[in-house]
């Protein structure tokens, strides 16, 4: 027989302020969908600190018996809900996106999310696992802001949960706009040459994207997400500009500005909760603290899906990705310390082959001048 639940997607400022402000503004928002029914509560993503590109990012990382979780902990306990939001966690090593599902009976389900967002590289490190959290009160699968546009992450929970938990802070990144020091504003997606087709693509990401794939797998899905306006400076401005303005010879001179640009853009607003069918049950889009309720029906037992997932049309950055990682290992071991991000075997297997090439081919270029050197003699 399908259960029913109650559920609350928050929707939070997203301007960063220190940790104890925020949890005291979120705790008033999860007690307000407590104190009306909500069984399970979602926060945007980084609830705790707020969505920034700055070092304070590594100083801000929590480990997981820090004030952020311990607060997450007492706020289930007391209210008798499950509660879900994300963190920047400190590890051993490493720093993770982290989505944290929490239990009344001080269980804990965790999820590393598995596709950092361009710049978001520099700051934490990715995740390569799902998370199927077997809850008391359903089964549910847990996303973070930009996995929502992988399709290989939607076909590895199909059939395996009731419901589907997105956290998210997802700046319009078409809309983002570069502020120079000169007075020049100049938009990204001038700068990546992206037609209206592209861009109208890139709107429906976080809304009818997300809908449609989680109809697809047969689930409802609660997407907690903030407002405000994103402001910040770019991380590793000459990589970043100098790919961006690449194509843009007459805009060259930007580049040695990048440090001091400033890129805005405004936050997309699906914060809501939809049914297995794709349809809207409750959003909340205001510029104001508050959260869309609503009940869900969880299935007798998990869908299972046919096909392939929607694909979510964006506009490539492996390119970004690739180039900016070294620049997590480099912030890292600044703020926190030489033991943190070792080299992993992978890319000391990789520097030893690119060395070995390096000398083999040094050699060989030196024994065939010897040889022509001789020959001429």
């Amino acid at each position: 027989m399908p259960r029913t639940l109650t559920a609350a997607a928050v929707r939070l400022s997203n301007d960063p302020a220190p940790t104890d402000e925020r949890l005291h503004t979120a705790e008033l928002q999860v007690i307000k969908a407590a104190r009306q029914g909500a069984q399970l509560v979602v926060l945007p993503e980084v609830f705790n600190t707020g969505y920034i590109y700055s070092d304070d990012n590594y100083r801000r990382a929590e480990p997981i018996e820090g004030p952020t979780v311990s607060w997450m902990k007492r706020i289930t306990a007391e209210h008798h809900i499950h509660l879900a939001g994300t963190l920047m966690l400190l590890g051993p090593e490493h720093i993770t996106n982290s989505l944290i599902l929490a239990a009344p009976d001080g269980r804990l389900w965790r999820y590393d999310k598995n596709y950092p967002w361009v710049w978001e590289r520099v700051y934490f490190r990715e995740g390569r696992d799902i998370t199927v959290a077997e809850t008391d009160i359903g089964t549910f699968g847990l996303m973070i802001c930009a996995d929502v546009t992988s399709t290989q992450l939607f076909e590895r929970y199909a059939g395996k949960i009731d419901a589907l938990i997105i956290s998210s802070s997802p700046p319009r990144a078409h809309e983002i706009v570069f502020h120079f020091p000169d007075g020049a504003r100049i938009s990204l997606a001038s700068l990546l040459g992206m037609t209206e087709v592209q861009c109208a693509r890139a709107d429906r990401v976080f809304g009818e994207h997300v809908l449609e794939s989680a109809a697809w797998l047969g689930v409802p899905v609660i997407h907690a997400v903030p407002y405000g306006q994103f402001s910040t400076h770019i991380p590793a401005p000459y990589v970043s500009f100098g790919i961006t303005l690449a194509r843009k010879p007459s805009l060259w001179n930007y580049l040695w500005q990048g440090r001091d640009a400033i890129a805005t853009a405004r936050y997309f607003n699906d914060n809501q909760i939809a049914d297995a069918d794709g349809n809207v049950l409750a959003r909340y889009d205001a510029d104001a603290d508050g959260f869309a309720f609503a009940e869900i029906t969880l299935p007798d037992s998990p869908a299972q899906p046919t096909g392939k997932p929607p694909r979510a049309r964006v506009f490539p950055a492996d390119i970004y990705s690739w180039l900016l990682v070294p620049y997590y290992r480099r912030g890292i071991r600044r703020a926190l310390g030489q033991q943190m991000a070792p080299e992993d075997r992978h890319t000391q297997v990789w520097r030893s082959l690119l060395f070995t090439v390096g000398l083999l081919g040094y050699f060989i270029g030196r024994s065939g001048r010897q040889k022509r050197k001789h020959h001429r003699k």
